[in-house]
């Protein structure tokens, strides 16, 4: 389901995900098990940005939608399509320069990270934009979601929970163990 058909249910869900999502998991660990699941959590992780902002966009919060682009950015700078739909959000909010400024970020990091020059439907928006004459309408080449990744929603919200209350439990047994290494420390030094 687009981002633009999501009922407020659906949002709240899709905003909660995010806010669970505090980085990789496991950060600095590099067995397979959790390259694999921290691999797999960031891309839903960015599946649910990238709903957010088609929701954003066709709904007008120009702002917030900025928001969940960076975001993504933050993880897959090279991500094109996020790119234009942040030249949209700022040209639609008023920030032409700023719509500008995306296209030549976007530009910079597909050449330097791939490179790439940007494909024709970023070029076109460009053109657009640079001519004043971006129409309100998001295209929807640029909303592109599968229906597998809206029925997984409520699934990967529970994994992240699940997730965040075993690495919670995690650290509060290394804290433990330190404190008792520690104590030991401290009783042989008597």
């Amino acid at each position: 389901m687009p981002g633009r058909d999501l009922d407020s249910r659906q949002v709240a869900a899709l905003q909660s995900a995010v806010e669970v999502y505090r980085g990789d998991l496991l950060e600095g660990w590099y067995h397979d098990w959790c390259l694999y699941g921290r691999e797999l959590l960031q891309n839903k992780y960015l599946m649910i940005l990238d709903k957010l902002v088609g929701h954003s966009l066709s709904h007008q919060n120009y702002e917030t939608g900025q928001r969940y682009g960076t975001l993504i950015l933050r993880y897959d700078r090279a991500r094109e399509r996020t790119h234009r739909q942040l030249m949209r959000l700022f040209y639609l909010s008023g920030d032409r320069t700023g719509a500008l400024r995306q296209y030549e970020r976007c530009t910079s990091v597909l050449r330097e990270d791939l490179g790439l020059q940007p494909d024709k439907r970023t070029r076109a928006l460009y053109d657009e934009i640079r001519r004043d004459s971006l129409q309100e309408c998001v295209t929807p080449t640029d909303e592109i979601v599968t229906t597998t990744a809206v029925a997984s929603l409520a699934e990967v919200l529970g994994k992240l929970k699940q997730l965040e209350t075993i690495v919670f439990s995690a650290r509060q047994r290394v804290m433990k163990d330190l404190k008792a290494i520690e104590m030991g420390g401290k009783a042989s030094k008597h």
